[in-house]
């Protein structure tokens, strides 16, 4: 929404009434749409400018309806109650009415009809190659950003009570016994519960091994530019033991990547599993995955297979190449990993957040069973680099 701008006064009192907006909604984000109203002032050779009223208003969500009054100023008249000063001291923003328990933030730029930008990364590291004169975009207009439903502004939020719509597919962790058929979807599903969702796999029980990968993902250019927090709760609904027959387990596994589709193909991420086979001396422990030896796993814990809701956080820092992988509270060593993948992988940039189960390994005393985990409050946030 724009409105034409109007003009009044001469000489050294010219002034320009202009509006700007604020975008209402952007990459999930609920977002105060406002209006901000500009004044520019030339008084005594230096340009002033007033921002008065913003008539705030929630957009494109259904799901409030609010009006504030925001009261902002840049550069002032010196009997002003808000100020912004450049050119005597330090620049102080103000403004008034804002939303109780709302985040706010501080755009600018350097026109008013934008583009607006939230962060300094253009004007830092600016190369000079030449002796020829250099031209850069700097702050000259500042507006406010107020979102109201507990996201900061600019961060990406996804949430669910179950994993209802994600994606599952055949995973690579497989094995058949002779004379079993090739290992396929049919052998896997994801059942969903409202307050959580239940993966399984191996659900004929053949003597398979059979690997079921349950992700959300998204497929976003950017997504190299967020840091990623992930978390969700799971349990296993019955306890790993010699002694059943069919329900057992070989692992959880819990994973976060990014594939570089365009870039230098590979998948950037993070790996853990925690082993369930009961024959095996690992059972119980934690493993994380690392690109050593072209690729293995390593363990880095242990926990005792119980029947209790464990609550699962991943933090995933690309451009710092940093992991972070907390279990319940309790921090376990992680590692980023690239792994490269084939040529059927495509050219998009892809973001994946994995919930993933592997059955019992099949043999003579431990024939095929049915794995099922509940997993339930995830929970995805990205976190725009500054």
């Amino acid at each position: 929404m724009r409105r034409q701008a109007t003009s009044a006064g001469a000489g050294n009192n010219d002034s320009a009434l202009i509006p700007m907006s604020i975008d209402g909604l952007e990459k999930g984000i609920d977002r105060v749409s406002a209006y901000v109203y500009c004044r520019l002032i030339r008084m005594g050779g230096v340009n002033q400018m007033q921002y008065r009223g913003i008539d705030a208003r929630r957009r494109n969500t259904g799901l409030l309806t609010c009006t504030a009054w925001l009261l902002l100023t840049l550069l002032t008249k010196a009997d002003s109650q808000l100020a912004l000063n450049f050119n005597n001291g330090p620049g102080v923003l103000t403004w008034t009415n804002a939303q109780t328990n709302a985040w706010c933030a501080v755009e600018w730029a350097s026109a008013v009809e934008g583009p607006w930008r939230h962060s300094w990364s253009d004007l830092r590291r600016l190369r000079i190659t030449n002796d020829q004169a250099l031209a850069v975009d700097v702050p000259m207009f500042y507006r406010i950003v107020q979102t109201t439903n507990g996201v900061p502004p600019y961060v990406r939020q996804y949430e669910g009570a179950s994993l209802t719509n994600w994606e599952v597919v055949v995973g690579d962790g497989v094995y058949r016994q002779a004379g079993q058929a090739p290992v396929n979807s049919g052998d896997i599903e994801t059942l969903h519960f409202g307050t959580h969702s239940e993966v399984r796999a191996n659900i004929a029980r053949r003597g398979i091994m059979a690997h079921n990968i349950t992700f959300k993902r998204f497929v976003d250019e950017q997504a190299f530019d967020y840091i990623h927090t992930c978390s969700y709760s799971f349990r296993l609904p019955y306890l790993p033991s010699t002694a059943n027959v069919g329900t057992n387990a070989q692992t959880i596994e819990i994973a976060f990547f990014i594939w570089d589709g365009s870039g230098a193909r590979l998948d950037y991420g993070m790996a853990f599993q925690w082993m369930l086979n009961p024959w095996m001396p690992e059972f119980g422990t934690m493993r994380c995955w690392a690109d050593a030896n072209g690729g293995e796993w390593h363990t880095v814990g242990q926990l005792t297979p119980d029947t209790q809701w464990h609550d699962v956080e991943l933090v995933f820092d690309y451009r710092r190449q940093t992991t972070s992988f907390k279990l319940d509270g309790i921090h376990y060593p992680s590692r980023f990993s690239a792994i490269p993948k084939d040529a059927s992988w495509g050219p998009e940039t892809a973001a994946r957040f994995c919930a993933e189960i592997v059955s019992l390994h099949p043999g003579e005393s431990n024939p095929g069973a049915l794995h099922r985990v509940e997993f339930k409050n995830w929970l995805w946030t990205w976190e725009p680099y500054d």
